[in-house]
């Protein structure tokens, strides 16, 4: 039986090729790839990587924001671990991890940045450990905080749980993610966490009338 998620109660079915059609018609390319390739210096977060989120995932955060946190290193961004994983690594390093990025998103939340412009960019810096903020994920996970790093954290928390939940499905979803992305020149692997970050979109994005996803999967 190929892999399904339960998120609080309700199922996502075909999980495999929701990943499939993501990676090949949406944000994968040049948000998850070559957003992340774009800069590797791990703390710092370039003017590049703000383009491509704008532009991949039809944001329009404001680059003059952003200005002073960017092409530059940021010391909050150094202090988060590199090897943190939101789902597989263990409570007491989860707990050091979020706190260190809950600090980071404080920071980054200056007028016209909220969390989820500031968890779009971190997440290209940490991919295995932060999880995006975005409205249609916040719907789907009943996370209804005030904007803010405490938000962010909350997301976060929550997708942990729904990854614990679904350990098994997963796991699966995981290894089938990574050999489809292999097929890619200079591919980038997804995490366990956007894994489920994108799963969770596209089930808020068919039930909102996206053009593409509410055709592609009807409800």
């Amino acid at each position: 039986m190929p892999p399904q998620l339960d998120i609080r109660g309700r199922p996502i079915t075909d999980c495999e090729a929701k990943l499939v059609d993501f990676i090949v018609h949406d944000a994968y390319d040049d948000y998850d790839r070559k957003g992340i390739k774009s800069e590797p210096r791990p703390d710092v977060i370039s003017r590049e990587q703000l383009r491509l989120m704008n532009s991949a995932m039809r944001a329009r955060s404001s680059v003059r924001a952003w200005t002073p946190f960017l092409d530059r290193p940021l010391p909050e961004l150094a202090a988060i671990p590199a090897t943190a994983d939101l789902i597989d690594s263990d409570e007491a390093e989860i707990n050091t991890a979020l706190e260190a990025l809950r600090l980071t998103v404080r920071r980054l939340c200056v007028p016209m940045i909220k969390d989820t412009a500031a968890t779009k960019l971190l997440y290209l810096k940490r991919p295995n450990l932060v999880a995006i903020s975005d409205s249609y994920v916040r719907d789907r996970l009943g996370v209804h905080a005030h904007p803010g790093a405490d938000r962010a954290i909350a997301v976060a928390r929550a997708i942990r749980a729904v990854g614990l939940h679904n350990s098994s499905a997963l796991t699966a979803l995981k290894t089938y993610s990574d050999s489809i992305t292999k097929l890619i020149e200079d591919f980038v692997l997804l995490s366990k966490a956007r894994i489920l970050d994108i799963l969770i979109w596209v089930e808020q994005a068919r039930a909102s009338g996206h053009t593409f996803w509410s055709r592609k999967y009807p409800l």
